[in-house]
């Protein structure tokens, strides 16, 4: 739990960049709540309440380590405090002159305090419109040159943003996966983990292959490190059609525009129901288990506890 406090650091830190703009804040805040006892109420305390929940080892441990972090600073008005700060004490004066030297003062730490975001903060000029990796405009390029509606199943590399290019691109599974929103079915999970995993074992491609072929989807985009056997991409009618950004992309023409069998359907039912049913005999095997336990410590046994239910064995 303690070492939540170095990630919490951490993040801060490169929030608040080389602190000099967090000061200014902090000085706006401290006038706030010295003469503004509204506006105190109403940005300052929730403001301090929000910090006080977030940077925290034990809500970091339960709930915000499973999202984006360093987004949950955006929930701190900086720019509004400083601003209210700044015209309350433009205000404080009758001189016009004075108030136009306090308003470019404020203006100018705005602007020139903080950490330029292309040079520390390891962003930096996007190549493209879409503000994504070139790899990943060159990918979704590759796939919409041979099918204008494609279906995928592709690394993780390009689950987040691969759609920020085109929304045409459909994907069996996307950002999804990482438990974001909502959760993804075992199947998909078992997929993923496999075209993830170091080393891909030729039946683990031949189940993967085969699920995508029944359920239509022509494009599959694997580490060019870890290339399907032929003889198995050329038993569903998968061939290699490009490499790019360290991945090969295989396409399947038949499946163009071709939309899922019957079976494949059927399949992907039986999938979930199994799921299901395993699901729900973990369930009964647990209850089952904390019945015996709660058995356990009162001192009786199964059959006692079912004799007394029935008023036997008094």
């Amino acid at each position: 739990m303690l070492d939540h406090f170095a990630v919490i650091g951490d993040w801060i830190s490169k929030y608040i960049g080389d602190g000099i703009f967090f000061i200014v804040v902090l000085v706006a805040a401290v006038y706030i709540c010295i003469f503004m006892r509204e506006e105190r109420t109403k940005f300052v305390i929730p403001v301090v309440v929000c910090i006080v929940v977030v940077a925290n080892p034990i809500s970091f441990e339960f709930v915000f380590r499973h999202v984006i972090y360093w987004r949950l600073f955006w929930m701190v008005p900086d720019g509004i405090i400083i601003a209210l700060a700044g015209v309350h004490l433009m205000q404080r004066w009758k001189h016009e002159i004075v108030r136009i030297l306090i308003g470019a003062g404020l203006v100018a730490v705005i602007l020139l305090t903080g950490t330029n975001v292309y040079t520390e903060a390891g962003f930096g000029l996007s190549a493209n419109p879409e503000k994504v990796p070139q790899g990943v405009v060159d990918v979704a390029e590759a796939i919409l040159s041979l099918d204008k509606n494609p279906k995928c199943i592709m690394r993780d590399r390009y689950l987040t943003e691969i759609r920020q290019v085109s929304g045409d691109i459909e994907l069996l599974y996307g950002r999804d996966i990482f438990g974001y929103i909502v959760h993804s079915g075992k199947v998909k999970h078992q997929i993923r983990d496999i075209l993830e995993s170091d080393e891909i074992l030729p039946e683990d491609y031949e189940a993967i292959l085969r699920r995508a072929y029944n359920l239509g989807y022509d494009f599959l985009v694997v580490h060019i490190s870890k290339p399907i056997p032929p003889e198995i991409a050329g038993k569903y009618g998968y061939r290699v059609v490009d490499g790019i950004d360290g991945s090969t992309i295989y396409y399947c023409p038949e499946l163009c525009h071709k939309p899922a069998t019957v079976a494949a359907k059927r399949e992907w039912r039986r999938a979930r129901r199994e799921a299901k049913e395993r699901k729900a005999g973990l369930k009964a095997a647990a209850q089952a288990a904390k019945e015996a336990e709660e058995l356990a410590a009162k001192g009786l046994s199964e059959d006692d506890g079912t004799a007394q239910l029935w008023g036997e064995g008094a």
